[in-house]
């Protein structure tokens, strides 16, 4: 019926017309629809920029949650992210027309007002190879909350380094950096200001500032630092300063294995020069003495040379010490040693550039030994350095004998009196004869192209060639290696052939290094066979003469 009275309501030309109408009305009720739901699905949600070292970039969402009372947050990576190594910075990237800046936080306050939490769960990861590079340790890596409405604050910039094999540092540049040594606190005044509810525990490195990491043992006496940014401590908690300084600061430990002329050199001194060598001087050292005063005495040619400022006591110092830039902890490369694929600042680090180093330091005559001449009167200078309480020549002075028989000029004698006298008396000497031990240290002082006889005990041969042949080799020096014989060890005089302890060391080893130590470091001996080593004093002549 309906269709019989609009058949004869409407004739053919308004039909069309009325269709029209309605297509563009359907048209128009839909476009509307779209552009309402566009602009909820698409309202303005800030980005969170993060750039790691490897720039492998990670994204991240922002969703809302209507919970206040449950706040989390998901991130989600495009990349891997190394737990020590990932260099990054927090920065703008959500850019409104008043150009204002928009910062991430971890916020733990809740407002009595909030109606919604906006939690940031990803964001895009880009790099600014132009600001300061930080790292990023498991313990600082927060997800990051903002309160709807609020401004965002940057997530803290983390700046200790805990990959490296020998030691853990952190590095500090352009900040407020006070240190209240009495009690093992650095504080790092930044701009970088996190929700004051996160306790200082949870937001501090600890740094203990010596380079042999692996050795808990060693570790153990090393006194532990706190590097705490201001975002995790009350404003209470943080220190006035009481003297400011405007050059770098380094803090390190003289715990440890310091006292062993080794550890001496391979734990503290080459690690400081790797550290600081760039800095020509101008640098502060702040170092816990850990009741070892006598050993800034010892060496406090080289501290000068490296430092042109007075020492501080760092343990004792009731003072809070203020600095731009600081340096907790030393770098270190290989073991007693240099790696050169690793420059620092001021270009590469070599093992003949740090002992050249010790020669101006020490103002040792000697830089290289020049070739001996067959026509020349002087003799070959040979100096054997006797140790007197473990691993001993028995028979010593039948092997000065053997050795004057050859034309060497022999100094038989002890590694003694200051750092300064002895590295002039080893100076001047042409070959160095010794048992396995700390005293091999003292090749630092040779010249190059001098000769370097090792003896070496049974069960040694491993230390021998990591501890002392391999730095020798970098340092220019000719190398040479004894290794006794059973019969030239005194562990035969309490063993039998057979036994473990002359036949299986490495079992011993296994053992643990104290066990492994008391019988072959401590008890053993070496009573040369010296028509057998007359090759070895032979050969060393032959390389003089080359």
């Amino acid at each position: 019926m309906y269709s019989a009275i609009l058949a004869r309501s409407f004739n053919k030309n308004e039909k069309r017309k009325l269709g029209i109408w309605a297509f563009f009305s359907c048209f128009f009720i839909g476009f509307t629809f779209c552009i309402l739901l566009k602009s909820y699905y698409r309202s303005p949600l800030p980005v969170l920029n993060i750039q790691h070292s490897r720039g492998t970039a990670s994204k991240m969402q922002w969703i809302k949650s209507t919970n206040n009372d449950q706040k989390k947050s998901v991130a989600s990576n495009a990349g891997k992210w190394d737990a020590h190594d990932l260099e990054s910075r927090v920065t703008n990237s959500s850019k409104e027309s008043n150009d204002q800046e928009t910062r991430a936080t971890n916020s733990s306050e809740k407002s009595d007002s909030q109606d919604q939490t906006t939690i940031v769960t990803s964001s895009t990861v880009e790099i600014d190879n132009h600001d300061q590079k930080a790292r990023v340790t498991n313990s600082l890596r927060k997800s990051v909350e903002v309160i709807q409405g609020t401004k965002i604050k940057p997530l803290l910039v983390p700046i200790c380094k805990f990959s490296e094999p020998r030691s853990d540092f952190c590095e500090i540049n352009d900040e407020d950096i006070r240190i209240q040594g009495n009690y093992s606190n650095i504080f790092i005044i930044s701009s970088h200001r996190l929700s004051k509810n996160i306790s200082a525990e949870d937001g501090s490195w600890r740094i203990r500032p010596y380079a042999r990491k692996p050795d808990s043992f060693a570790m153990s006496s090393v006194r532990e630092f706190s590097v705490k940014p201001s975002a995790y401590s009350s404003e209470e908690a943080i220190p006035e300063c009481t003297k400011n300084h405007s050059i770098p600061g380094i803090v390190f430990s003289v715990g440890g294995y310091s006292g062993n002329t080794y550890h001496d050199f391979a734990d503290i001194l080459v690690p400081l020069y790797i550290t600081t060598r760039h800095f020509n001087g101008k640098v502060k050292f702040l170092v816990a003495i850990d009741n070892k005063p006598w050993w800034l005495q010892k060496y406090r040619i080289l501290l000068t040379a490296l430092s042109k400022y007075d020492i501080i006591d760092i343990n004792r110092d009731r003072e809070i010490h203020c600095f731009r830039s600081m340096i907790v902890g030393l770098k270190a490369h290989d073991e007693f040693g240099f790696d050169p694929s690793r420059p620092g600042p001021d270009g590469i680090h070599t093992m003949p550039s740090f002992t050249r180093f010790l020669r101006r330091v020490y103002s040792l005559e000697r830089d290289t030994m020049p070739k001996l001449k067959d026509e020349e009167e002087r003799k070959a200078r040979l100096f054997i350095l006797a140790r007197m309480k473990t691993r001993t020549f028995v028979n010593v002075d039948e092997l000065a004998t053997e050795a004057r028989s050859l034309g060497y000029d022999v100094e038989v004698a002890e590694a003694g009196g200051s750092v300064e006298q002895f590295s002039k008396i080893l100076n001047s000497f042409d070959v160095l004869l010794t048992v396995h031990g700390a005293g091999l240290t003292n090749t630092v002082f040779l010249p190059q192209r001098a000769v370097v006889i090792q003896v070496v005990p049974l069960g040694l041969e491993w230390d021998a060639e990591h501890d002392f042949e391999l730095p020798a080799r970098a340092m220019n020096l000719r190398y040479l290696k004894y290794k006794i014989s059973v019969n030239e060890s005194t562990l035969i005089e309490k063993y039998p052939v057979d036994h473990p302890v002359i036949r299986d060391p490495l079992l011993y080893r296994k053992q643990g290094w104290v066990v492994f130590k008391t019988i072959y470091l401590v008890a053993q001996n070496v009573s040369l066979d010296i028509s057998k080593f007359r090759t070895t004093l032979l050969k060393a002549l032959e390389l003089l003469h080359e």
